[in-house]
């Protein structure tokens, strides 16, 4: 019998967006960032939907402002189990997100024949019969490979030290050099020890 395939994902952090150096206003990718991911999901009532509606048609990225996703690292999961409970009656469509109301509609349009488009198609396939694959040989179970097997989390301190020392390069408080010693000091605050005791983990 041969060995099952296996699949890792590797981190968390995987597409990242940049600026030139002396754009004025680098804060304009954390607004775009949360206008997209938190506004228009948990707040606003009136404009979500035609931001909503723009993600259920399966838009290329590359068409969009920014291609970048900031969510959760199973989102796609959680919104699949989410649309197929809506679907087969399990839950209440107003218990769905905005956007998962917005995959809804069209996932049920196209179950419906009320919407034959290639849209309509790739929003039922993505989010539903992509999902139900993905479950079944088990990829949504295996870890990202990040900390191994260390039973631990990378300290605030250390998170915070990472959060302040970008801020600072981002917002052109110090240079790109800055990064340099930002590790010096990540590692002298415990990095050092965490990253060995990863790299054991891994033997």
């Amino acid at each position: 019998m041969q060995d099952e395939p296996q699949t890792f994902e590797s981190y968390d952090e995987w597409m990242y967006v940049v600026v030139r150096k002396g754009y004025e206003h680098p804060e304009i990718v954390g607004k775009y960032v949360s206008a997209i991911f938190d506004y228009s999901r948990y707040e606003d009532d009136h404009y979500a939907s035609e931001v909503n509606d723009y993600f259920s048609i399966n838009v290329d990225p590359t068409a969009r402002p920014m291609n970048i996703n900031v969510d959760y690292i199973d989102a796609l999961y959680r919104c699949g189990d989410n649309l197929q409970k809506a679907l087969d009656g399990e839950i209440s469509v107003t218990e769905l997100s905005g956007l998962e109301k917005s995959y809804y509609n069209t996932c049920r349009s196209f179950l419906n024949g009320n919407l034959t488009t290639a849209n309509g198609w790739a929003a039922y396939a993505s989010r539903i019969q992509a999902v139900e694959v993905l479950n079944s040989i088990g990829t949504r179970k295996k870890p990202a490979i990040s900390l191994g097997a260390v039973d631990a989390e990378i300290p605030q301190n250390l998170q915070d030290l990472e959060s302040a020392a970008f801020l600072k390069i981002i917002a052109g408080e110090e240079p790109v050099d800055y990064f340099d010693t930002f590790v010096q000091q990540w590692y002298a605050g415990g990095g050092g020890e965490l990253t060995e005791n990863v790299r054991d983990s891994y033997q």
